[in-house]
């Protein structure tokens, strides 16, 4: 008995989604030891859609856009974030401070330890 008996020319092709891990700690490389927000968005965009109800995804974007200076997208990416979890008090805390003065605000990498 075959694999395709019946239908030999048949491909089965399975889409496998990476991890939401990976795909933060492959952005959050890109973004910090790297310095190149612009992979780290991609990461991160690709993380949001395939996790689409995670609220790490949306405020790891909203970082990305942030640093790379796009502080509308950091600010969309941000409420998003909010819109699953009103409780998110660092998405809260990050969209507050996108509306400091440059010199008020704490520095892009703050050292804490990714969730």
């Amino acid at each position: 008995v075959g694999l395709f008996q019946g239908n030999e020319d048949a491909l089965v092709v399975a889409t496998i989604a990476p991890g939401e891990d990976l795909l933060d700690f492959f952005g959050s490389q890109f973004l910090y030891p790297f310095d190149l927000p612009e992979n780290a968005v991609r990461y991160f965009e690709l993380n949001t859609e395939y996790y689409p109800g995670s609220t790490r995804a949306w405020e790891s974007l909203g970082r990305a856009h942030a640093v790379s200076g796009d502080e509308a997208g950091a600010a969309r990416m941000y409420g998003r974030a909010l819109a699953i979890d009103p409780a998110n008090e660092d998405a809260r805390k990050a969209l507050k401070d996108l509306h400091r003065p440059d010199h008020e605000r704490p520095s892009s990498h703050d050292g804490r330890e990714r969730r």
